[in-house]
């Protein structure tokens, strides 16, 4: 059975407004439902319309496919900037290539936020960080901004787990590392020391 969806306007009690809620609704109670529908309510229900628009998300397709640094993000806002260009300002958003196949590497870049800016057409990202070490724009004081640079300065591209540190203590606690003693053992996945952030 095929399900369709109507919008129907909602009175709301404390304020007396109407709202629209989605219901789903089989075909002969779609039928029924309308029928039923008052002239008047049908009358001043508010319109809501949306359409996609096809040539914006051909250009940020085309761009995130092709640019080599910004290939998606999320919670997208428009902002026209005094120059006529367009500020499009993203939450997460990934950078890097990707495949044929439209996909990401798995080591591919995650900033919290980036700007894109449509200047007639011509797309630009905007991060922060620099072009070698992009990070985000905004950063917030307890945030894991801190927890990505860790990351990015690991080899393996991630933090170590108690797994990861087990087979060293276990080695250490058994007969075979008995003659090792005194001794300064780094277990730490290969990241450079002195390059931790503080």
């Amino acid at each position: 059975m095929r399900t369709l969806l109507r919008a129907r306007p909602v009175p709301l009690a404390a304020a007396g407004l109407l709202c629209l809620t989605s219901v789903a609704l089989s075909p002969a109670a779609h039928a029924a439902e309308a029928s039923r529908a008052p002239a008047a309510a049908t009358a001043c229900a508010p319109r809501i319309s949306a359409q996609v628009d096809t040539e914006l998300t051909e250009r940020f397709g085309a761009y995130g496919d092709t640019a080599g640094r910004w290939t998606g993000a999320d919670s997208a806002y428009s902002v026209p900037l005094p120059d006529g260009s367009i500020a499009w300002i993203y939450s997460d958003t990934f950078l890097g290539e990707v495949d044929a196949d439209h996909g990401r590497p798995l080591d591919s870049p995650f900033l919290h936020n980036s700007i894109v800016v449509d200047d007639d057409g011509v797309l630009t990202t905007h991060t922060g960080g620099t072009a070698e070490a992009p990070g985000s724009l905004v950063t917030v004081p307890g945030g894991d901004e801190l927890r990505d640079d860790l990351v990015r300065l690991q080899p393996a591209g991630r933090l170590g787990t108690p797994r990861d540190i087990a087979g060293l203590v276990c080695f250490l606690v058994s007969d075979a590392g008995e003659w090792v003693n005194g001794q300064l053992l780094h277990c730490d996945g290969g990241a450079p020391l002195g390059e931790l952030p503080v």
